[in-house]
């Protein structure tokens, strides 16, 4: 899900190795946006912007953001850089920023309305709470949950018949395809338990 498109903002992110992302929660009241961002000190790893008790640091705006926060992280290895990208987003009116929904994919999952868009959402929403969970070692529940069959399967469907074939440039007719094993209530039942446990870990 992403908002409006802006290039030179995404240019602006990929030379700072830096991003915003978007996320509308289930049990936070507005929108908040995280700081995500690759360590180069750390194997490259991909990492959010989070505090020494691994809260996850957010802001209900970007307009608000500033530099005097990164104050709290004297040691972090790549403060300078992240400093630098929040000093540059006053020169933005606007910005392409990823966008996770989780009200609006529930309720899809609710609906039963198993599409292509809403696997792809699904998929990258795991994926990035398991950049979490790979970088704070002491969230083995959360963990366990994304090791669960019912979000393996989610993924390992979506790549193997939709993701991988798009980029190797084969069109998959959907009538040929695998049937579909993914069990929607299942899904929701364990995704909900993911996101309350994520959002518990977000300092707003």
């Amino acid at each position: 899900m992403v908002d409006t498109p802006h290039e030179d903002f995404n240019v602006y992110c990929r030379s700072h190795a830096v991003w915003l992302i978007k996320y509308s929660a289930i049990h936070i009241q507005a929108p908040v946006f995280f700081i995500w961002y690759n360590d180069e000190h750390d194997q490259n790893r991909s990492k959010f912007l989070t505090f020494q008790n691994a809260q996850i640091f957010c802001t209900q705006s970007i307009k608000s953001l500033t530099t005097n926060g990164m104050n709290q992280y004297p040691t972090l290895p790549t403060k300078d850089k992240i400093t630098t990208f929040i000093e540059g987003l006053k020169k933005f009116q606007s910005f392409s920023i990823t966008h996770f929904d989780m009200p609006f994919l529930i309720d899809e999952l609710d609906q039963n309305r198993m599409t292509n868009d809403l696997l792809s959402w699904i998929t990258d929403f795991i994926y990035l709470v398991g950049d979490y969970t790979f970088n704070n070692k002491h969230s083995q529940s959360l963990t366990a949950l994304l090791e669960n069959a019912a979000i393996t399967n989610v993924i390992q469907y979506y790549n193997e018949n939709i993701l991988w074939p798009s980029i190797d440039g084969t069109k998959v007719v959907a009538t040929s395809r695998p049937s579909n094993p993914i069990n929607s209530i299942e899904l929701a039942s364990i995704l909900r338990k993911i996101i309350d446990q994520f959002e518990e870990k977000i300092s707003v």
